[in-house]
């Protein structure tokens, strides 16, 4: 067994690096199918944990950091449309969690997902327009040599 890590062993650590599939198993109910999953080889977030849904014509990727939307090799953050269309009702815009937390977040996310995003799920060709409208309209950061 590898070194505990924050208090958790690393057998535990990658039971927590599953958990988000079986968060988003709905989708695959829906019609979705788990395309690729990607577990840590350490006891680090950094190489994190992915799980990528396909349904055309959209995908879903699951990361630790963000859940990806994509359509047409467009993606966009669940963070930037929760922000943009439901006001930052899931409060995890700049939070960090600690690993005991982290279950509970997904939990949760997977919650709002599966009960506000079918439209976006489904590839809605109107809703995507106008999210990529806004996307790609967002105020990019200047660069340094801008300020």
């Amino acid at each position: 067994m590898k070194k505990p890590v924050e208090g958790m062993p690393f057998v535990d650590f990658l039971d927590l690096c599953q958990s988000p599939r079986d968060c988003f198993a709905f989708l695959v109910s829906s019609g979705f199918s788990l395309a690729s999953e990607k577990y840590p080889r350490t006891n680090s977030f950094k190489v994190g944990f992915s799980f990528k849904y396909i349904k055309e014509p959209a995908s879903v990727q699951v990361q630790y950091y963000d859940i990806l939307f994509t359509r047409r090799n467009r993606s966009i953050p669940y963070l930037f449309i929760d922000r943009l269309i439901f006001n930052n009702h899931s409060d995890l815009q700049r939070n960090m969690f600690p690993r005991h937390k982290l279950l509970n977040v997904v939990a949760r996310t997977a919650t709002d997902v599966e009960q506000n995003y079918q439209p976006i799920l489904n590839g809605d060709e109107f809703v995507w327009q106008k999210l990529m409208e806004h996307f790609n309209a967002k105020e990019k950061p200047k660069s340094y040599f801008e300020r």
